[in-house]
């Protein structure tokens, strides 16, 4: 008798508790999906490269997203030009991507806010050469090349407006941590930097 008691204080104790939680998402759960191209205007050790790429995700609740995107250097930037110690021009071309998470604020509104990360990895790779002459990297004179790999965290803020309900336009500013380099010249902080971004999302938001 005593237990069924005790079960029955407990059961009555726990149910109110349970009427109470609160969840992240209550109800049903709203999702949808974008995708889009991205263009960078980066800043890496006094020098500027631009990066095209894209990303997308999955959109939940139209405040929480979460996928992936990738980024490629399309310009060969010079980083160090010839001089009486070294002969040598020294470019880098680099690539990165990884998965990306981020935030929604104000979904509805025509001119609203976005912030998301990066997390993930990428490579570069050094060209060396005494002339810069030619279409093929294999062309230049004393063509050497080395490549490495490297981890990327890269936190971005975006300002977003709303064009129609399945496309938005997106600008904003990014910087970069590089984390692993090394066996190059380039360090850590020379391709670390702030980027401006425009972004084109289409899909549902």
């Amino acid at each position: 008798m005593k237990k069924r008691v005790l079960v029955g204080l407990l059961i009555s104790s726990i149910l109110p508790l349970a009427a109470q939680e609160k969840t992240l998402f209550s109800g049903g759960i709203e999702h949808g999906g974008f995708g889009g191209p991205v263009i960078k205007l980066a800043h890496m050790g006094g020098h500027y490269g631009i990066f095209f790429g894209g990303h997308g995700g999955w959109v939940l609740q139209h405040k929480l997203w979460i996928g992936g995107g990738g980024y490629g250097l399309i310009n060969r930037l010079l980083v160090e030009q010839p001089s009486p110690v070294s002969k040598d021009s020294i470019f880098i071309e680099m690539a990165y991507g990884g998965g990306e998470i981020g935030l929604i604020f104000g979904s509805s509104e025509i001119i609203h806010f976005e912030m998301h990360t990066l997390f993930g990895a990428g490579a570069v790779s050094e060209r060396r050469g005494n002339e810069w002459c030619c279409k093929s990297w294999e062309d230049v004179k004393g063509y050497q090349s080395k490549s490495k790999t490297f981890f990327i965290v890269e936190p971005q803020a975006n300002l977003e407006l709303n064009v129609t309900r399945h496309f938005r336009v997106g600008a904003g500013a990014a910087y970069r941590l590089v984390f692993g380099l090394d066996g190059l010249r380039l360090r850590n902080g020379d391709l670390e930097g702030s980027s401006a971004s425009l972004s084109l999302h289409f899909g549902s938001f």
